[in-house]
């Protein structure tokens, strides 16, 4: 996390320094991203940045853990949207990750699409300090629970975040595959959605009772 330093700074300040950083990380990656260049951009001082982060691995574990509670928002929107119906919101969630995020102009979604396509950052995670992530994803488990639909019927909220695990690790395999060889989006998908649909019968065929 940042120290105090950072969050006293004034609301522009602070995402300028975000901008600077995620257009840097965008185009360089983690391993390559130049301290140098983000303190240009953000027009702040060397001596400044270190003040507010220890080196670049914290500002990106600051900046991922501030896509998950992004995409946790995101996710929730989708399952409402979908009148609780988790399956068809994953469906429509995992094709919106296979699109091309310049069109939107949304840095954070740049971002991410970076990290998938990019097997050095999603390695290099492992070493990033997230903060309170894993409270993020509890939260978000617990209201997508609330919202389901009658498939909360079948399973208890224990249950449900497992099948939930299953699904992110499915969904996060196909998006990076799909971002490694886009010839067979269709395939993949079709392979996915079926999986979905594996996992959706047996939930109401009753096979966690």
């Amino acid at each position: 996390m940042p120290s105090d330093r950072y969050f006293k700074l004034n609301e522009d300040k602070q995402q300028r320094i975000m901008e600077a950083s995620m257009d840097e990380f965008i185009k360089s990656g983690i391993h390559d991203a130049s301290i140098n260049k983000i303190i240009k951009d953000a027009d702040i001082s060397r001596g400044s940045f270190y003040t507010y982060f220890t080196d670049k691995t914290e500002l990106f574990g600051y900046i991922f853990r501030m896509l998950k509670t992004s995409a946790a928002r995101m996710i929730i929107d989708e399952v409402i949207k979908q009148k609780g119906d988790i399956f068809k919101a994953a469906r429509k969630l995992v094709l919106r990750g296979t699109e091309n995020p310049e069109k939107a102009k949304d840095k954070t979604a740049v971002l991410f699409d970076r990290i998938m396509s990019d097997f050095g950052i999603i390695a290099h995670l492992n070493e990033v300090n997230v903060g309170d992530s894993g409270d993020i994803f509890e939260g978000l488990l617990h209201e997508i629970y609330t919202h389901m639909n009658g498939l909360k019927e079948h399973l208890s909220e224990k249950e449900f975040h497992i099948i939930a695990d299953m699904m992110v690790v499915m969904s996060v395999k196909a998006l990076v595959t799909i971002k490694k060889n886009p010839e067979i989006k269709d395939k993949i998908l079709n392979v996915l959605y079926k999986q979905y649909d594996v996992m959706e019968k047996g939930i109401r065929g009753g096979a966690l009772k």
